[in-house]
């Protein structure tokens, strides 16, 4: 593992102005790969705000990190395949366990013994990994539109075929490895308005495309590799196949646990949420008006996670 100082670069494509700027910034490297993290505010305890889908990147974050910095540490990165991280063109490089390591190494180059994991959509995963795996450098999880896919409730994002080949895609058939490499704007703009579908969300969709725009299809694509290895019709296929692993990290879990859904949420539904919540013996809290994104309407969900911060 290799850490070194970022060079600044304050402004960023799709987000001209930012409310807090980092106290320091660096790379972490891990198998030659670079990832990039943040450090906000000091303090403690400190919250780790993980990486959802390489769709978007850190800045996902950007409605919670000024608030949270003003009243404990906080440390997000970009995950591989977005923002200043590296982009592998191999797929094997996006399994779960590089993910969970990458924010490993995060801590120690940041001097983190142990933090808050908070997560959102995708992250959920990276997150029940490292509670599961490494207990001792989590002092307690967050899981924001959590994917915990055991209700049998299945999205119709989840039940696209992932491999077919199509003359053209509507809806969520756009959920398809072929659309996502050689249609990637239109497939940002298209997830972007499921993600954000709350009324008057434009500000939130454009940030959120600009954010995607900063990697490109055959790389979003290839964080979809091992599925496409082992062919998978469908994601529900593939959480199907994963539920026993799901149920068995979560069940490991035994820090502090608070779960957040929106209950608008159209691409992580609430009974997923309230799975994860009842497994790991968390608590569970609704967002009311709110779908999956966490800029529509941050103050429930910023003063949750003082709330819950302050508690441990």
């Amino acid at each position: 593992m290799v850490t070194t100082t970022a060079p600044r670069e304050d402004v960023r494509p799709g987000d001209p102005v930012r409310a807090r700027y980092p106290d320091s910034d660096g790379y972490v490297e891990r198998d030659g790969v670079r990832i990039f993290y943040e450090v906000y505010g000091e303090g403690d305890p400190t919250l780790h705000l993980l990486p959802a889908w390489a769709i978007v990147h850190s800045r996902l974050w950007k409605a919670q990190i000024a608030y949270l910095a003003r009243h404990f540490r906080v440390v997000t990165h970009d995950p591989r395949g977005n923002g200043r991280s590296d982009r592998p063109q191999d797929p094997a490089a996006y399994s779960l366990v590089d993910s969970a390591a990458d924010a490993l190494a995060v801590l120690d180059a940041t001097d983190t013994e142990s933090a808050i994991l908070t997560s959102m959509s995708a992250g959920t995963l990276e997150s029940l990994y490292l509670c599961s795996n490494h207990p001792d450098r989590v002092a307690g999880a967050v899981f924001i539109g959590s994917l915990f896919p055991l209700s049998g409730e299945w999205p119709a994002w989840t039940r696209a075929s992932l491999l077919e080949r199509r003359p053209s895609h509507d809806g969520a058939e756009r959920y398809n490895v072929h659309y996502i490499r050689e249609h990637h704007r239109e497939f940002a703009e298209w997830w972007a308005t499921e993600v954000a579908g709350e009324p008057h969300s434009t500000m939130a969709i454009e940030y959120f495309v600009d954010w995607a725009l900063e990697t490109d299809g055959r790389t979003l694509a290839h964080t979809l590799g091992p599925v496409e290895a082992i062919g998978a019709s469908s994601m529900s296929e593939v959480f199907a196949a994963g539920r026993d692993a799901f149920l068995e990290m979560a069940r490991a879990i035994r820090c502090p646990v608070l779960v957040l859904h929106g209950e608008l949420d159209a691409i992580t539904p609430p009974s997923w949420g309230e799975a994860l919540a009842r497994e790991t013996g968390g608590r569970y809290v609704t967002l009311a008006d709110t779908s999956h994104t966490l800029a529509r309407k941050p103050v429930p969900i910023n003063l949750a996670l003082r709330e819950f911060a302050e508690s441990l």
